[in-house]
């Protein structure tokens, strides 16, 4: 049976790489831990219920809308994985995305910040947390497979459990017109470099 599981959750997690369309960054990350370990309980709702967990299948933006990274096609994007209970690089990293935003306009790039505890991460919780940062910011949650097949095409490093929680990898990946990764950044990197960054990649904001 744990075999059939396994080859089920290869198979789906195949799938979603696949639409997923997206060439991945390479090279190791490094781990940075948060300071609060977080498990939030199993929610299952209809994907209308913006305040609750995505049903299988789904991924949500903060709002409740169903998202695809489709949706990030026609415009640069920087992208970044997390979770809002962290208290240590997911602040840093929405911080600089502030005044990234505030320094290039809103609809000529996007944010993204994708959540890796969508089961407590409802899109309610990503919106009230992203707006202590910027309006402009997309949160992305939902279904934990979906979630744990694009932090593996990102090459995310994800570990649970231990005395810590969660620990992830801290990187900007900087999306094209066509959502295709063509750079990556340490969390902290400066707002000047990520500006550099994108002229450097020839990656339009303007």
């Amino acid at each position: 049976m744990e075999s059939r599981v396994q080859h089920v959750r290869s198979e789906r997690r195949r799938s979603v790489v696949t639409a997923l369309g997206i060439a991945a960054a390479s090279g190791a990350l490094g781990l940075h831990r948060p300071v609060r370990a977080h498990a939030g309980p199993h929610a299952s709702a209809p994907a209308s219920a913006a305040g609750r967990a995505a049903p299988r299948g789904v991924l949500l933006d903060h709002t409740g809308r169903r998202f695809e990274l489709q949706r990030l096609a026609g415009r640069p994007s920087l992208l970044t994985f997390g979770f809002t209970q962290c208290s240590s690089t997911c602040p840093i990293s929405m911080q600089t995305a502030a005044e990234l935003l505030a320094r290039v306009e809103s609809d000529r790039l996007q944010v993204v910040f994708v959540s890796l505890e969508p089961l407590s991460d409802t899109p309610a919780r990503l919106a009230k947390y992203l707006a202590a940062f910027s309006p402009s910011i997309l949160g992305v949650t939902g279904d934990p497979v979906l979630i744990e097949a694009m932090a593996d095409t990102f090459r995310v490093g994800v570990q649970r459990g231990g005395p810590e929680g969660l620990a992830h990898s801290s990187m900007w990946y900087l999306l094209d017109e066509r959502a295709v990764v063509r750079a990556v950044a340490k969390y902290d990197a400066p707002v000047a470099e990520l500006e550099t960054l994108l002229t450097r990649t020839r990656v339009s904001t303007r």
